[in-house]
């Protein structure tokens, strides 16, 4: 017969799962109750890259959510013909800098991949839903050292700052 303590113990497990995306949540240790976590907040120029980003590609996110809709309306039985603007969505999001495709992502945004296909594409989901899975591949690269993302409104500025430094002379 289990206990309630032996409930407690699971339950802090699973929540130890669920909150243990490294974009959002670092680890500080081990408590009473499972693990203790602290927010990550994100930089400046990642919000707003990903704000701007959202506006700018809202075309292609309608276009593959009017895609699913569509395909489920009709029964259908995978969700290939969404393929294209998915890819489109994919190169709108990394400047055309990642790939053609959502496939060509980098490795270490995969795991993000396989819950935003996992969510996306599950019947009855809508894409607003799931799109926090995208963004976390966004992420992964903004903050990798890798990262090929420009945030325009940053460079923008320098542009404006240099400008503003050369003519004072």
């Amino acid at each position: 017969k289990m206990e309630w303590r032996d409930y407690h113990a699971e339950g802090g497990k699973y929540f130890d799962q669920m909150n243990e995306n490294p974009l959002h949540f670092k680890v500080k240790g081990k408590g009473e109750f499972g693990l203790e976590l602290e927010n990550i907040i994100p930089s400046e120029g990642e919000v707003r890259l990903l704000g701007n980003r959202n506006t700018e590609c809202a075309y292609y996110k309608i276009g593959l959510d009017v895609c699913k809709i569509e395909l489920e309306r009709q029964t259908a039985s995978n969700y290939l013909p969404c393929k294209e603007p998915l890819d489109a969505m994919w190169r709108c999001y990394t400047e055309n800098k990642y790939g053609e495709s959502i496939r060509d992502a980098p490795r270490f945004t995969k795991q993000f991949e396989k819950k935003f296909y996992d969510c996306a594409f599950r019947t009855g989901t809508t894409l607003e839903a799931c799109m926090n899975h995208f963004h976390d591949m966004v992420r992964a690269i903004y903050r990798s050292p890798q990262n090929k993302l420009c945030d325009w409104h940053q460079y923008q500025l320098a542009i404006l700052q240099r400008n503003l430094i050369f003519k004072k002379k």
